[in-house]
C-alpha cells in the first residue's frame, strides 16, 4: 500500500527518478499480493513502465536499480532467463564500479536463483565470489550474508565440511558484533 500511495502523490508532478523508483517498488511488492488479487504480468508491467522512464529521463542509477527489480521480478514469474541475465548484468556493473553495495545484493541473489534451478556449481560460484568481495574490515552485513550464502551452496554441492565452516564463520562475525544469529 506504501508504494501505491507513492506512485498516487509523485504521478501527478510528472515523470521523476523518484515516481520511477516508485513504480519499481510497486512492481515489485506487487509479486506478494498477486497471487492474491493480480496476475504476475501487473509485477513485469509496473518495473517495466520504471524502467521505460528511467530510460527517457536518462538516469543511469535508477535505471541500474530499476533492472536490478527486474531481474529479481522475471525470475520470479517464471522469465527465467531474463531475470538471470539481468542480474549477471548488474553484478559485473557493480563488480566494474567497486560498488560492493549492489554486488553484496546481487551476487546472494544469483546464488540463491541458481539454487533454486538446482545448479549447485553456479550457485557455489556466485557464493564465493560474495565471500571473496567482503573479506575487508566494513563490511559486517555482507561478511555474515556471504558466509550463509556460502553454507547453502555448499550444502547443495553436498560438501557438509565446507557449509559448517561457513556456518562458522558467520557464527563468529555475529558474535564479534554483538549480532545475533537464527
Amino acid at each position: 500500500s506504501h508504494s501505491m500511495k507513492a506512485v498516487a502523490l509523485l504521478e501527478p508532478q510528472g515523470e521523476s527518478p523518484l515516481l520511477a523508483q516508485a513504480y519499481s517498488r510497486l512492481g515489485f511488492s506487487s509479486l506478494y499480493r498477486s497471487s492474491r488479487r493480480e496476475p504476475p504480468t501487473v509485477a513485469i508491467g509496473y518495473v517495466e513502465k520504471a524502467l521505460a522512464m528511467s530510460e527517457r529521463l536518462g538516469d543511469a542509477v535508477a535505471i541500474r536499480s530499476v533492472e536490478r527489480t527486474l531481474g529479481l521480478v522475471s525470475f520470479e514469474v517464471g522469465e527465467i532467463k531474463r531475470g538471470l541475465e539481468l542480474l549477471h548484468k548488474s553484478c559485473e556493473e557493480a563488480r566494474k564500479r567497486g560498488d560492493l553495495v549492489t554486488f553484496g545484493v546481487d551476487a546472494p541473489n544469483l546464488s540463491n536463483r541458481y539454487a533454486l534451478l538446482g545448479d549447485a556449481d553456479q550457485s557455489l560460484r556466485w557464493s564465493e565470489q560474495t565471500a571473496d568481495a567482503f573479506k575487508q574490515p566494513g563490511t559486517l552485513r555482507y561478511q555474515i550474508h556471504s558466509a550463509l550464502c556460502l553454507a547453502w551452496a555448499s550444502i547443495l554441492q553436498g560438501d557438509t565440511p565446507r557449509a559448517l565452516l561457513s556456518l562458522e564463520a558467520a557464527q563468529q562475525v555475529a558474535r564479534k558484533f554483538g549480532v545475533g544469529l537464527s
